[in-house]
């Protein structure tokens, strides 16, 4: 039996499902024994509101604590861990702290870490431990899960200079986008593996959950990079239609025609996304993050529910029809683009490409396992070659 280990911001049972706890329950269907390690926890997270602090995870801080037989989560708790603040100065400042990150103790997850075959970390905090976990497990092949561009969210200088710095230490980095992989194409280790679907869940009986059928129901799923701005303007030119909102934001709208849930268990936004007439995905724009367009969850989903999908125009893409674009901040452009995706027909929208989180995974390991050969290959040529100078 191999055993993984995921490095992440995400913690195991929290109603936000990334990509990750996806990737997770597939390798531990596969017959992976897993441990789902949480980093980025700390004081700091106290001061800033973490909504991971809704969940119990003080009560489980720093001790492993079993899901199910083959899987665990391990909630690591730290007294700091990198942050970004506002000004340059203070960054600049607490740097030489922040790098040390990787030091502070792992408690009893160090001798997990120690019987790990494969150990994947998504980007985040996690990127500072890269070298603790080396030197604590040097036989364990490394993967660096890409799940977005560091440089496109608020994250602290030295977790992107840690990306930089043990990228080609990695024996693959994966990425569900291209775009994604643009900074490390000088790299050989880099390989392209899609967001998955948990069909199952989808393919599942559901119940209607919208009271009135008879107006167009628009879903949100999620909050990340979330354009309220459009939220503002799409409800008030629209105000017969029904603007439903899962994922927790802040400064909701107040019109009648707004719907907001909070966070729900994704089970049961399925059912919100099946029965909708459009999905939503008003993202902000911030340098870098086309890559939505390719690596978005919320917009696969959408798409595999046969849903005409609202978006901005940085993140459409002509092989996507059923993806309708529009310019932020501008009314005639949402109002145009809502009106064209409710023209749609939802039966001509093609879920074909959509795949599972098995097949990805089952694709997946086959590339650790052949980069991992290829990079050890190669260490033993350089190891020859040396030897052959030295004599």
């Amino acid at each position: 039996m191999k055993r993984i280990m995921f490095v992440t911001g995400h913690y195991y049972r929290s109603n936000r499902r990334g990509g990750i706890h996806w990737l997770a329950k597939a390798f531990h269907r596969a017959g992976w024994d897993v441990l789902f390690f949480t980093s980025g926890l700390s004081y700091f997270s106290r001061i800033i509101k973490d909504h991971r602090f809704q969940y119990p995870v003080m009560a489980e801080a720093n001790r492993i604590l079993r899901i199910e037989e083959r899987f665990s989560s391990f909630v690591w708790f730290t007294p700091w861990h990198p942050v970004k603040f506002q000004f340059k100065l203070a960054n600049r400042l607490a740097a030489p702290l922040f790098a040390r990150y990787g030091n502070l103790s792992l408690f009893e997850a160090e001798n997990a870490i120690r019987r790990m075959d494969v150990i994947m970390i998504e980007g985040g905090a996690g990127l500072v431990l890269v070298d603790r976990l080396k030197r604590i497990n040097p036989s364990a092949r490394f993967v660096y899960r890409v799940s977005d561009d560091l440089e496109a969210l608020n994250i602290s200088p030295v977790i992107i200079e840690a990306e930089r710095r043990y990228a080609p230490d990695f024996d693959l980095i994966t990425a569900p986008s291209s775009r994604l992989l643009g900074k490390f194409r000088h790299l050989s280790n880099t390989a392209i593996h899609p967001q998955g679907l948990a069909k199952e869940l989808f393919d599942r009986e559901h119940r209607n959950p919208y009271k009135d059928s008879s107006v167009p129901n628009l879903i949100s799923i999620g909050n990340m990079i979330y354009d309220l701005d459009f939220l503002k303007r799409a409800s008030r030119i629209f105000p017969d239609w029904r603007f439903h909102i899962i994922g927790w934001l802040e400064k909701v709208p107040q019109n009648s025609n707004v719907i907001f849930y909070g966070e729900k268990p994704f089970e049961q936004a399925v059912a919100f996304m099946k029965y909708a007439d459009i999905g939503l995905s008003p993202y902000q724009y911030r340098p870098g993050n086309e890559y939505l367009s390719d690596a978005s969850h919320k917009m696969l989903q959408y798409t595999y529910c046969r849903l005409p999908v609202v978006a901005p125009n940085f993140v459409t893409d002509p092989s996507k029809p059923h993806v309708i674009g529009y310019e932020p901040g501008e009314d005639d452009s949402i109002r145009n683009a809502l009106e064209r995706a409710i023209a749609i027909e939802h039966e001509t929208i093609d879920p074909s490409p959509v795949r599972t989180w098995d097949e990805i995974v089952q694709e997946m390991s086959a590339a650790i396992d052949t980069r991992f050969e290829i990079r050890k290959h190669e260490a033993h040529e350089k190891h020859e070659k040396h030897e052959t100078r030295e004599s």
